[in-house]
């Protein structure tokens, strides 16, 4: 199963044979704002280009979260090799 995309999950059948399912792997955390300033979810089209610290980076020097999604966006898209897949949401209430 070399090369496996993510979205396989989702009606490959020879693949659900194999193992490969579309219920997600999940874990709550209770975290106090103190503990964190923001969320983001990406999409592999942007872990596959950047770096977790980079894009702590990039979300760090943008005033909202909108910002800060377009912006990791941009430098995954800029720096990614086929430019396209890159899915990024930012939530959180530490912004400027």
């Amino acid at each position: 199963m070399s090369g496996l995309a993510n979205t396989r999950s989702f009606g490959d059948m020879p693949s659900k044979r194999m193992g490969v399912s579309a219920e997600p792997q999940t874990q709550t955390i209770q975290l106090s704002p103190a503990e964190y300033a923001f969320m983001v979810l990406i999409s592999d089209g942007v872990s596959n280009e950047a770096s977790d610290q980079e894009i702590v980076d990039i979300v760090k020097e943008c005033r909202t979260p909108e910002e800060g999604a377009k912006a990791v966006v941009g430098f995954a898209t800029e720096t990614g090799k086929e430019g396209d897949n890159a899915t990024c949401l930012v939530e959180g209430a530490n912004f400027l």
